[in-house]
């Protein structure tokens, strides 16, 4: 039986998730900076300060995240789909390269 182990480079492609993780932080930043020279500048815009500019970025770390989530790429493999008797010593084989193949990706399960 041939053994085809595939690195997680191969199946997902995380090159979009990079930007919008850098797209991220550029807008925390840039809400803090906002944050800082309001609250330095004008005392009465304080409320906004300690209470809508966090709701915002709440809500946008949520956003930006599940755009973060979405920008992963898995990509399309060829798969063989074949049905087979093997003994038992062969099946044990198989359920151990699977997963070392494939045990990082179902891990952790209840993992967000």
């Amino acid at each position: 039986m041939e053994r085809i182990c595939l690195s997680e480079s191969k199946i997902i492609d995380y090159s979009r998730q990079g930007n919008v993780n850098k797209a991220f932080a550029l807008l925390a930043v840039l809400t803090a900076v906002i944050a800082i020279v309001l609250d330095y500048l004008y005392a009465s815009y304080r409320m906004y300060v300690y209470l809508a500019i966090p709701v915002l970025l709440f809500f946008l770390s949520l956003g930006m995240g599940t755009g973060s989530k979405k920008a992963i790429d898995y990509i399309p493999g060829t798969w063989e789909k074949r049905k087979t008797w093997v003994d038992f010593a062969e099946y044990e084989t198989m359920v151990e390269q699977y997963e070392e193949s494939y045990g990082d990706l179902y891990a952790h399960p209840g993992d967000l």
